[in-house]
C-alpha cells in the first residue's frame, strides 16, 4: 500500500470505529476505554448474550450479539462505560440512541432497541451488517464507473432519509458505509450516526451539543466542519454533501483530492479549509502511470478510458459536490444523486455547463435513434423537395408545359417554405431561451411535432404524411404505443385518400403500422397489413431490394409466432438469397432475416440446419461491428445455445464465456442482456452437473433481473424456473417453492 493510498482497514461486520491515524476525538481516553473494553467484556448486555467484541471507538465498545427473544438474530450492539466519558460524551451518545431512532431506511442501519444495562451503562442494539467498506468492495469486486454510480445512489438515498428526519451524519467515509449482498445484490448501509446534530430541535433537552471540538474523520470532513476553535461550528445537509463527494472522488478516481503524506492533524484541516481541491480528471492526472494502471484495473478498465470517463459531467458534478463554498455545492444528497441519475441516463446535469452545445450532445447522446430519424427525414424531405423542383425546372424547358412547370415550381416552393416553418417551429422548443434552462427530452419535442402536424402542413397533405409516418414510428421504437397508433394511421389514411393503392409510400405506412401491431400483440390485425404490404413491394421494387427482404422477413416473423412454421420458412429463405446476393455492406434487415432463419429451425428442434446459419450471422455481424459488438455477444449466445443442444457442450461455454466477457465489458456487469447470458450459461452449468457455480450464476442473474425487470418479464421467470429446478434437483424442494411461489 503506498502513502498515497486512501483504503482503510476492516474488523469486523459494523464499523469497526478503529482509530485511524488521521482521525481525532476529543476528551475520551482511548487508552483506558479500549483496556477496559477487552478486559471486562460482558457476557451478557440487555436481553442481548454477548458473542464477541466487533470493534471500539471513540464512542464505544461494539459487540456481536444474540438476541433471545422475542425475535432470535444476531444484532451489534454499542454500549459506552459511562464511567469513562465526560457529560458531554454521555449526552454525545444519548444523541446518537435517539437520533438513530428516528431513522428507517434501506440503505441506513436500523436501531432495533436502546436501554441501559444494571450497571447504568448506556447501550442500543442495532441491524448487524455484515459488510464490508463500500471502496474496498468495489474494488475487490472490479465494479465498472457506471456500477460504482449506481451503488453511491444508494448511499445519496440512506443520508437524504437521515436529513429529512433532521439528522446530520457528519462523518460519511468509506467505513461508515458497508455493503453486504442480499440476495446476491448489493446494498450499501450507512451506519454509526454517532456524531449526529439534530437540524430542527436538540434531542436531548438542556444537552449541550459539540460546540467547536473536532468531530468526524479529518481527511472527510467539509471546509467549514475544518474550521475548529475559530467559530461556533454552524453545519446542515450541505456539510454530509461534502463529505459525500469526498467519498465519490475516492470511488471514482482512487484517490482522495489532497494528498496526505507527511501531515499532521492541523496541516491536514487548514489545507481542506483554506486550499482549493484539484478537480478529479487533474488529481487522476498527477498519479503515476503504474498507479493508473492499477487503480483502472480495478474499475475494470484501462488508463486511457477512465481518463477520458472522468472528464464532463462526473469532473462538475463531484467538483460541485465537495466546493469549498458550500452555498455552491448542491444543497441536499438528494440533489447529488439526482444529478448522477442524469449523468446514467444521458441526460444534461445541473453542475454542467448551461449551455445549448451541450444539451444538445446530451440529447443526441440519450436519443441517437430518434435524433437519426428526425435528420433523416428531414433530409428525406429535402431531397423530395429538390428533386420536385428540378422536375419543374425541366418541365419549364419544354414550351408546350411552360404554365404546368410554373404551378409546379410555385407549389414546391410554398411547400418547401411550409415545411421549414414547420421545422421552425418544432425546434424552438430547444432553444435555451424559450426553454428557460430546462432540459428538453425527445418526448418533449416529438408532442409538440405531433399536436402540430394537426393543423400545419394541412396544404400538403403528403408532406404532413412523412411527417406523421416517421414521428409515429419514433413513438413506437420508445414504447409509446397509443400516440404511435393514432399517427401511423392517420399517415396511411393521407396517403390512401392522395396515392394509388399500390404506391410504396402506402407500403410503408402498412409496414409500420403492421409492426406497431404485431409488437403490441395484435397478430390478426398486422397480418392483414403486412401481406398487402409484401404485395406492394413485390410489384413495385426489384427482387434484391433489402426493403422487399424486410416485408418477407415480417411476414415470416409474424407466421413463426403463431406457430406456422411451415408458411414462415419459404419466406425466409427468400429473404435469406437476397442477403446472399447483396452487393456491397449487408443492411440491417438482411442480417436479422438470416438470424431469425435460424431462429425459427432452432424453435422446431432442427438444430442441425440452424447451426451453420447461425455461424454465418455470428461470420457477418463479426465483419460489421467487429469482435467486441453487443450484436456479436448476440450471435454468440445463438451459436452456444445450439451447439449445447447438439451436445456440444465445451464448446457452447467456451461462446457462452466470450458472449458474456463482451457484455461485462461493453454493456456493463449489471445489464439485463449480460443477466440473460448468465442465466443460459448457468442451465449449461447444472446440465454439467457443476452445480454450485450454476446456483451462484442463476442468483447473481436474478438479482440484476430483479432490479431492472417487470416481475413477470420472460427472462426473469426463466431464471427463476432455472434456478427452482436445480434447487429440486438437489432435494431443497422448500427452497425451490418459496423462490417460485410468486409466479
Amino acid at each position: 500500500m503506498t502513502a498515497d493510498d486512501p483504503r482503510e482497514s476492516k474488523l469486523g461486520g459494523v464499523s469497526p470505529e478503529a482509530p485511524e491515524p488521521q482521525e481525532t476525538r476529543v476528551q475520551v481516553p482511548e487508552i483506558a476505554a479500549r483496556r477496559w473494553a477487552l478486559e471486562n467484556a460482558p457476557e451478557q448486555i440487555g436481553p442481548y448474550r454477548v458473542l464477541g467484541q466487533l470493534g471500539h471507538g471513540g464512542m464505544g465498545t461494539v459487540y456481536e450479539a444474540e438476541q433471545l427473544g422475542p425475535v432470535r438474530r444476531r444484532v451489534a450492539i454499542k454500549l459506552v462505560r459511562s464511567g469513562l466519558l465526560d457529560a458531554t460524551g454521555m449526552a454525545r451518545f444519548d444523541v446518537e440512541r435517539q437520533a438513530m431512532a428516528r431513522l428507517q431506511h434501506p440503505n441506513v442501519a436500523q436501531i432495533f432497541d436502546a436501554g441501559a444495562t444494571e450497571e447504568g451503562h448506556p447501550y442500543f442494539a442495532m441491524e448487524l451488517v455484515s459488510g464490508e467498506p463500500i471502496t474496498e468492495y468495489c474494488d475487490r469486486r472490479r465494479l465498472s464507473i457506471e456500477a460504482r454510480l449506481d451503488l453511491f445512489r444508494h448511499v445519496c438515498a440512506g443520508v437524504q432519509h437521515a436529513h429529512q428526519k433532521g439528522v446530520l451524519h457528519r462523518d460519511v467515509k468509506p467505513s461508515n458505509v458497508l455493503v453486504t449482498e442480499i440476495d446476491g445484490r448489493p446494498v450499501p448501509k450507512v451506519i454509526d450516526f454517532g456524531i449526529a446534530k439534530a437540524l430542527d430541535q436538540p434531542l436531548v433537552e438542556s444537552t449541550p451539543m459539540t460546540g467547536n471540538q473536532l468531530i468526524g474523520t479529518p481527511a472527510y470532513l467539509s471546509p467549514e466542519a475544518a474550521r475548529v476553535g475559530e467559530t461556533e461550528l454552524d453545519l446542515d445537509t450541505r456539510s454530509d454533501v461534502y463529505s459525500l463527494g469526498i467519498l465519490l472522488y475516492e470511488l471514482l478516481a482512487g484517490r482522495r483530492p489532497f494528498a496526505e503524506t507527511n501531515q499532521n492533524i492541523l496541516q491536514i484541516l487548514r489545507q481542506i479549509a483554506e486550499v482549493e481541491p484539484k478537480s478529479l480528471s487533474a488529481r487522476w492526472s498527477q498519479l503515476s502511470r503504474e498507479l493508473q494502471i492499477e487503480v483502472a484495473a480495478e474499475r475494470h478498465t484501462d488508463p486511457d478510458s477512465l481518463s477520458r470517463r472522468l472528464r464532463g459531467d462526473l469532473d462538475w458534478i463531484v467538483s460541485k459536490a465537495i466546493a469549498k463554498d458550500r452555498n455552491e455545492r448542491y444543497g441536499s444528497a438528494a440533489e447529488l444523486e439526482a444529478d448522477i441519475g442524469r449523468h446514467l441516463h444521458c441526460e444534461p446535469v445541473t453542475a454542467g455547463p448551461p449551455t445549448f452545445l451541450y444539451r444538445a450532445r446530451k440529447f443526441v447522446r440519450r436519443r441517437s435513434g430518434t435524433v437519426a430519424s428526425i435528420f433523416l427525414v428531414i433530409a428525406a424531405l429535402t431531397a423530395g423537395f429538390v428533386a420536385r423542383s428540378l422536375e419543374a425546372q425541366r418541365a419549364n424547358r419544354e414550351a408546350a408545359a411552360a404554365i404546368e412547370a410554373r404551378r409546379q415550381t410555385e407549389i414546391a416552393s410554398r411547400e418547401t417554405e411550409q415545411v421549414s416553418d414547420f421545422l421552425k417551429n418544432l425546434f424552438n422548443v430547444s432553444d435555451p431561451g424559450l426553454a428557460k434552462g430546462n432540459a428538453v427530452t425527445a418526448r418533449e419535442l416529438l408532442d409538440t411535432a405531433a399536436e402540430s402536424l394537426k393543423t400545419d402542413l394541412a396544404d400538403h397533405p403528403l408532406a404532413q404524411a412523412r411527417f406523421m409516418q416517421t414521428i409515429g414510428d419514433i413513438y413506437r421504437k420508445l414504447g409509446l404505443y397509443e400516440p404511435a397508433e393514432e399517427l401511423l394511421k392517420d399517415a396511411l389514411a393521407i396517403r390512401e385518400a392522395n396515392l394509388p393503392a399500390d404506391h410504396i409510400d402506402v407500403a410503408e405506412s402498412l409496414n409500420g403500422l403492421g409492426v406497431l401491431m404485431a409488437q403490441m400483440g395484435n397478430f390478426a390485425a398486422s397480418e392483414p397489413l403486412f401481406e398487402r404490404t409484401l404485395a406492394i413491394r413485390e410489384k413495385t421494387l426489384e427482387p434484391d431490394s433489402h426493403k422487399l427482404a424486410a416485408s418477407l422477413n415480417n411476414l415470416a416473423n409474424l407466421y413463426a409466432d403463431t406457430g406456422r412454421f411451415a408458411l414462415a420458412e419459404p419466406l425466409y429463405l427468400r429473404s435469406v438469397t437476397i442477403a446472399q446476393s447483396f452487393q456491397g455492406e449487408l443492411p440491417p434487415d438482411l442480417l436479422v432475416g438470416l438470424n431469425n432463419l435460424a431462429a425459427s429451425y432452432f424453435e422446431e428442434g432442427r438444430f442441425a440446419e440452424a447451426e451453420p446459419l447461425f455461424v454465418t450471422f455470428l461470420e457477418l455481424q463479426q465483419a460489421a461491428q467487429g469482435a467486441d459488438h453487443p450484436h456479436v455477444a448476440v450471435a454468440l449466445l445463438n451459436l452456444a445455445e445450439v451447439r449445447w443442444h447438439l451436445g456440444a457442450l465445451n464448446e457452447a461455454e467456451t461462446l457462452y464465456l466470450r458472449a458474456l466477457s463482451i457484455l461485462e465489458n461493453v454493456l456493463g456487469p449489471s445489464h439485463p442482456d449480460t443477466a440473460y447470458c448468465m442465466s443460459s450459461l448457468a442451465g449449461l452449468y447444472r446440465d454439467q452437473g457443476r452445480p454450485d457455480e450454476a446456483e451462484a450464476l442463476y442468483r447473481k442473474a436474478l438479482a440484476i433481473q430483479d432490479a431492472f425487470l417487470d416481475p413477470s418479464h420472460p427472462e426473469r421467470l426463466a431464471t427463476l424456473e432455472g434456478l427452482g429446478a436445480l434447487l429440486e434437483a438437489q432435494g431443497r424442494s422448500d427452497e425451490a417453492k418459496t423462490l417460485l411461489s410468486g409466479i
